[in-house]
C-alpha cells in the first residue's frame, strides 16, 4: 500500500515538472504583429465645372439658354448667340462686314460652378481645318480672289479674359485663376481693319475654334509646338501622340485606329502611339497605309 502511495507521488510530482516544462516552453516564443497602412485619393472630375454664360444673374444655376446681343461699329450686322448657362461650347459667331473700320463685339461670361479653383493654362487659336492660319476667307459671286485675300488679311479675331488679350496662339499663362462660384468677363471682337484693303465682291470669313484651357493644378505645364504637314499644334511637354489625339489640343479631329495616330482623312500620321511628341518637329502624312475608319 505505501509503495502504491509513493508511486502515486511520484507520478504527480512528473506531471507536474512536465507541465512547468511546457510552460517555460510556450514563454520562450513571441511574434511581432505589424500594420501597412496607405491611402489613394481619385477627385471626382466631374465636380470640374467651368463653362460660358450670358450673365451672371442665373447665380451659376442651370437655365434654358439666354441672348448675347453683340455691339456693332458701323454698318457690321451680326448675329445674337444663345447660349446655354454652363455650356463649354459656343458656335454660330457670325458676322457681316461692308467696308474697312467695322467691327463687332460679342461680351459674355466664363463661369466656375465646379469644386475646384480652375487655372487658366492657354488660350488656343485654332487652325482651320486644311488651313495654315485660324481663319479661310472665300470669295463670292463676281469677287477677285486675289483681293479678296488682301482684304483677309486685314480682319482679325481677338478674345480678352483675365485681363489678357489675345490675338493668336498663346504660350503658357500662369497666375490667372477662375475661382469657385465666380466669374470673369470675356469678349470676342472681330474687326476689319480701318486702313485694311478691300475687295471687289462679296466674301466670306471662316476662323477657327477658339478654346481656353482650364486646369484644377495650379501649376502651369510647359507647352510645345509642333507641325504636322506644315499646319502647326501645341502640346505639353512630354505628351505622347494617343495621350495629345485624347486632349483638347487635337484640334483638327485626328484619331487612335488601334495601330497608330491617323489624320481626319483616314491617313497615318505615326505608327506607335507611345511615342512622345517631339518639341518643334514637322511630322508628315502618309498614305502608304490607311488608316481604320
Amino acid at each position: 500500500m505505501e509503495k502504491e502511495r509513493h508511486i502515486k507521488i511520484l507520478s504527480i510530482v512528473a506531471l507536474v515538472l512536465a507541465i512547468a516544462g511546457m510552460s517555460l516552453g510556450f514563454a520562450a516564443f513571441s511574434t511581432t504583429l505589424n500594420i501597412s497602412s496607405s491611402a489613394t485619393v481619385a477627385p471626382d472630375s466631374s465636380n470640374f465645372k467651368v463653362g460660358f454664360y450670358a450673365s451672371t444673374t442665373s447665380a451659376l444655376a442651370s437655365e434654358a439658354q439666354d441672348h448675347v446681343y453683340p455691339s456693332t461699329n458701323g454698318s457690321a450686322t451680326a448675329t445674337s448667340l444663345y447660349i446655354s448657362e454652363g455650356t463649354t461650347s459656343i458656335s454660330s459667331l457670325k458676322v457681316g462686314f461692308t467696308s474697312p473700320g467695322e467691327s463687332v463685339t460679342y461680351s459674355f461670361y466664363v463661369g466656375n460652378s465646379g469644386e475646384y479653383d480652375a487655372y487658366l493654362r492657354a488660350i488656343n487659336f485654332n487652325n482651320a481645318i486644311g488651313a495654315n492660319s485660324n481663319k479661310v476667307c472665300t470669295a463670292g459671286t463676281d469677287a477677285t480672289d486675289s483681293l479678296v485675300q488682301a482684304a483677309c488679311n486685314d480682319i482679325s479675331i481677338s478674345v480678352n479674359v483675365h485681363d489678357i488679350t489675345a490675338t493668336s496662339t498663346s504660350s503658357s499663362i500662369s497666375g490667372k485663376v477662375l475661382y469657385q462660384k465666380t466669374f470673369a468677363p470675356i469678349t470676342i471682337t472681330i474687326e476689319y481693319a480701318a486702313n485694311g484693303n478691300r475687295a471687289d465682291g462679296p466674301f466670306s470669313v471662316s476662323f477657327g475654334d477658339v478654346s481656353l484651357d482650364y486646369s484644377s493644378a495650379a501649376s502651369s505645364v510647359s507647352l510645345i509646338t509642333f507641325t504636322i504637314d506644315g499646319v502647326t499644334y501645341q502640346a505639353e511637354e512630354g505628351m505622347t501622340w494617343l495621350e495629345w489625339v485624347e486632349s483638347s489640343y487635337n484640334i483638327d479631329y485626328y484619331y487612335y485606329d488601334g495601330g497608330g495616330i491617323c489624320s481626319s482623312n483616314y491617313e497615318k500620321v505615326i505608327y506607335d502611339e507611345t511615342t512622345v511628341i517631339e518639341k518643334g518637329k514637322d511630322y508628315s502624312i502618309t498614305i502608304q497605309q490607311p488608316c481604320m475608319t
